[in-house]
């Protein structure tokens, strides 16, 4: 690496909980300091008791305190209130959203992320997916996307006409939004083909009008196709927007009403995600029900430099999308599987001409043994640490990501990461659950000291867990020189956790970590599929 002059000296954390405490501790390390905004219950927490400068965020006018940290104004303002240089947004929340990082820069203030650009090519998984297959990537097949309004006649014209020029686009585009255009018709000023082939994705993205009931119908047509399906809002990351339907076809030739019931349900929900991101539309995607989550870490300077990690992280542990349990490497693939991830997430990342760090998603269907691209989250990650823990690099140390993003947004030139990953890492996902009004209390948080754990924890010194937001509390990590040691080290250190108050998934993953599927490592997305709320939260 090549030093810069350093011009970022305070940085605002634009979240709260874990991220805003892993982003602070983060730049206190670096010798810089942190910042942050809060809102009334949020005053009393450990990152606003750590924050060199602090302020407070209003509470908007739904009573709801995380409507605060979605509000791009009063971020900036709070920025500037603490004499700030730079906003790191972490995950959640507004790191993902276009517009942020475009208000962010019109303040003059430095944004530790991606460009616009990136956001809003990632920020669609149709887009998203129009893009892969440009970078030679190969993605699960799926349909179009579908906008509805519930009781209006979406047929007719505008309907045949979408009809077609989305088959252009789904075919050929690259998907760049309507502002993605404009940037790049100065490049494309002598290709009216590829501009063409871009407008062609555009016209689909943000057209093809039906109702709920054709959208249905469409969804029907591809289960007789393609089997059973997911249905997905392009819009939704950490699971949110994704309705997984198994069985769906079988259950299309025995009860059919019952079938189509389900369907527009898991419509219906996928699109309420797609309108709380202020758009709408939902589309298809082939389910592989015996499939391994797979991603691969990527990190891009502002000089063109695009690296890849050597280690991918295994993230099939999962309930309704959402990720619980994370580890570092995966068993589910071999040495020339991981070079063909570490290709196709590199070309990927180099083809959007961004800097930042990206983690690249990919499915690997278990039973065919195909790899296929999800999606590119264009942030920091829950689970970014179980690569730190087994990434290693200048005089073995290990890889340090979210001083890396803040160099990154320095200017710092990244000709080359030498690295070597070593080891084997694993991450479970302290979730608990408290009332959405008023929150809960522990009584008691501890977990025992074992040599390769690593404790990452939120909460005030009273205990108290606010409540409307996902009660993600805390995050324990165990290092070993292979999986087994690793995994044991974990599976000790929870079975000796005392997490009292509320209900807790502590007791959940202690008991899904001993199955032998998950010690021999070859668990899939559908590992706890069948589990309820009263399965996962136990007192």
């Amino acid at each position: 690496m090549i030093e810069t002059s350093p011009t970022i000296q305070r940085i605002f954390a634009a979240n709260r909980g874990l991220p805003a405490i892993e982003i602070i501790d983060a730049v206190h390390g670096m010798g810089l300091e942190a910042a942050i905004g809060a809102t009334p219950s949020d005053t009393r927490s450990m990152a606003y008791d750590k924050a060199d400068a602090k302020t407070g965020l209003p509470v908007s006018e739904s009573h709801m305190e995380r409507d605060s940290y979605v509000n791009i104004q009063w971020m900036l303002e709070a920025a500037t209130r603490t004499g700030s240089d730079a906003i790191h947004p972490g995950y959640g929340f507004l790191s993902e959203d276009p517009e942020f990082a475009r208000q962010v820069e019109l303040f003059g203030l430095h944004f530790i992320g991606p460009t616009v650009h990136a956001l809003t090519v990632f920020g669609s998984k149709t887009r998203y997916r129009q893009h892969a297959r440009e970078s030679g990537v190969p993605v699960i097949p799926a349909s179009r996307l579908y906008v509805y309004k519930e009781g209006e006649n979406g047929g007719g014209l505008t309907h045949g006409i979408t009809r077609r020029v989305g088959k252009v686009g789904a075919l050929f585009g690259k998907g760049y939004s309507r502002s993605g255009i404009s940037r790049v018709t100065g490049r494309l000023d002598k290709q009216p083909v590829q501009f063409a082939k871009a407008l062609a994705a555009t016209v689909t993205e943000q057209m093809f009008p039906v109702t709920l009931e054709q959208v249905v119908m469409e969804a029907v047509g591809f289960i007789e196709m393609n089997g059973d399906i997911v249905i997905k809002s392009p819009y939704g990351g950490g699971g949110m927007g994704t309705a997984l339907l198994p069985g769906i076809s079988q259950l299309l030739l025995d009860d059919r009403p019952l079938a189509l019931k389900r369907i527009e349900g898991a419509i219906r929900a996928s699109n309420r995600t797609s309108e709380r991101a202020r758009r709408s539309g939902v589309y298809f995607e082939k389910l592989i029900a015996n499939a391994g989550h797979l991603e691969m870490q990527v990190i891009a300077d502002k000089h063109s430099n695009v690296h890849v990690l050597k280690f991918e992280r295994d993230c099939s542990w999962q309930i309704n999308a959402r990720k619980m349990v994370e580890q570092s490497p995966s068993s589910k693939i071999d040495a020339e599987e991981r070079e063909t991830l570490r290709r196709y997430a590199q070309e990927i990342i180099r083809n959007v001409h961004s800097h930042g760090v990206f983690t690249v998603e990919f499915l690997k269907d278990m039973d065919g043994g195909g790899l296929y691209s999800l999606e590119v989250n264009p942030r920091l990650q829950v689970e970014h640490k179980v690569s730190e823990f087994v990434t290693h690099v200048g005089n073995d140390e290990i890889l340090h990501i979210i001083p890396t993003q803040i160099d990154i947004a320095n200017g710092r030139r990244i000709d080359s990461l030498d690295h070597e990953c070593r080891g084997h890492s694993v991450q479970a996902r302290i979730l608990v659950n408290v009332d959405e009004s008023t929150g809960g209390y522990l009584t008691e948080f501890t977990v025992p000291d074992i040599e390769g754990i690593t404790v990452i924890a939120n909460f005030d010194d009273a205990l108290y867990v606010p409540g409307g937001y996902d009660g993600h509390i805390a995050k324990i990590i165990a290092v070993g020189e292979n999986a087994e040691q690793a995994n044991g080290r974990l599976l000790e250190a929870l079975t000796g956790t005392r997490l009292t108050g509320v209900p807790n998934n502590v007791k959940f993953i202690v008991e899904n970590m001993k199955r032998p599927e998950f010690q021999d490592g070859s668990y899939t997305t559908g590992f706890v599929s069948n589990a309820t709320m009263m399965d996962i939260f136990q007192s």
